[in-house]
C-alpha cells in the first residue's frame, strides 16, 4: 500500500468514525465560505468573481456523488476552467501568477476532499443503517456465531485495522456436505461443528454461520500456521463428538458430514480487499470438499 492510499485510508476511516448528519450541513456551508473567501480578494469584475466561486462550489458538490478519485478528476477539470477564467479576465499575469496557481491548485485538493468526505458519510449512514451489535440474533439462536451480513462487516472492519497496523489476518471457511440421506441428522451434526467452534475459538477470535452448510472464523492476528493451529482442536473435537440418527443409535460426526476448509491470509508484506479474502478463502473450501468426495468415491 502506498503512503497516498494509506493516508486516504486512515482520513476515511476517521471521518466515517466521527461523521454525523450535521456535519453535512456544516460541510456545505464551509465549501460555500471558502468560495467566497477565494475570489474575495480578486480585484476584478464581479462577473469573474462569481464564475470563480461557482467552480469552487461546483467542484465540491458535484465530487461528493463519487469518491477520491472521481473528485480528483473533477478537480483537476475546475483547476482547467479557473485557468480559463483567469485568462479571460486578464488576472494571469506576472504579478498575479502565484496567486492564480495556488487558486488552480485548490480545486484538485477542494474535489478529492469532497470525495473523501462523501464517502465518509455514505459509509455512516450505512453503518447507522445496520442492526446494533446488540440486537442482531446470533446463528444457532444461543450460540455466539454471527450472521452472515455482521460477518461481512467484521471481516471489512479487521482487513482495514490489519493493513492500518502491518499485522497478519486469517479467514477460514469450513464448508459441510452431508454424506448421509438423513437431514435431521445432518443438521444436528452442524450444530454440533458450530458448538464446537463457538467453545473452543480464542476471545479475539469471530466464528460465523455463513449459511448453506458453510462456517466462517476470522483469525486476527494470525497467519496461516497460526490459523491451522487453531483449527487443530476444533476437528479433533469434532471427531469425537456423535450425533442421533433416525434409528435411535449414534455416529460421528464426521462419518454425517464431510468438510473442506479454506484459509486465506494477509500479512504485512500484502494487501487484500475484504471481498477477495472471502472469495479466496470460500474457493478453497469448495475445491478441498470436492476432492475430499472424490477420494472418498
Amino acid at each position: 500500500m502506498s503512503k497516498h492510499q494509506a493516508t486516504e485510508r486512515t482520513l476515511r476511516s476517521a471521518l466515517r468514525e466521527r461523521w454525523t448528519p450535521a456535519l453535512t450541513d456544516l460541510y456545505a456551508v464551509s465549501v460555500a465560505g471558502a468560495a467566497a473567501g477565494l475570489v474575495a480578494g480578486v480585484q476584478t469584475t464581479w462577473s469573474a468573481r462569481l464564475m470563480l466561486g461557482g467552480v469552487a462550489v461546483a467542484v465540491a458538490l458535484l465530487a461528493l456523488f463519487g469518491e477520491s478519485f472521481t473528485g480528483l478528476g473533477v478537480g483537476i477539470a475546475g483547476a482547467l476552467i479557473a485557468a480559463i477564467v483567469l485568462q479571460s479576465a486578464n488576472l494571469w499575469t506576472s504579478e498575479r501568477f502565484g496567486w492564480s496557481l495556488a487558486l488552480c491548485a485548490v480545486m484538485p485538493l477542494l474535489g478529492w476532499l469532497s470525495g473523501v468526505a462523501a464517502a465518509a458519510a455514505r459509509a455512516s449512514a450505512r453503518h447507522a443503517a445496520r442492526p446494533r451489535a446488540g440486537t442482531v440474533a446470533p446463528a444457532y439462536g444461543s450460540l455466539g456465531l454471527l450472521t452472515s451480513d455482521t460477518f461481512e462487516q467484521r471481516v471489512t472492519e479487521e482487513v482495514a485495522r490489519a493493513e492500518r497496523f502491518g499485522r497478519p489476518l486469517t479467514l477460514v471457511v469450513i464448508e459441510s456436505r452431508s454424506v448421509v440421506d438423513e437431514p435431521a441428522a445432518y443438521q444436528r451434526a452442524r450444530r454440533s461443528l458450530a458448538r464446537i467452534m463457538e467453545a473452543t475459538t480464542r476471545d479475539t477470535d469471530v466464528p460465523a454461520d455463513l449459511g448453506d452448510g458453510r462456517f466462517g472464523l476470522l483469525l486476527p492476528e494470525t497467519g496461516e500456521s497460526g490459523a491451522w493451529d487453531q483449527l487443530a482442536p476444533i476437528l479433533r473435537v469434532t471427531g469425537q463428538h456423535t450425533v442421533e440418527l433416525s434409528n435411535g443409535g449414534r455416529a460421528p460426526v464426521t462419518s454425517v458430514l464431510q468438510v473442506g476448509i479454506g484459509v486465506a491470509t494477509i500479512g504485512a508484506d500484502r494487501a487484500a480487499a475484504p471481498d477477495t479474502l472471502s472469495l479466496r478463502a470460500r474457493r478453497e473450501a469448495a475445491a478441498s470438499l470436492d476432492d475430499l468426495a472424490s477420494w472418498v468415491a
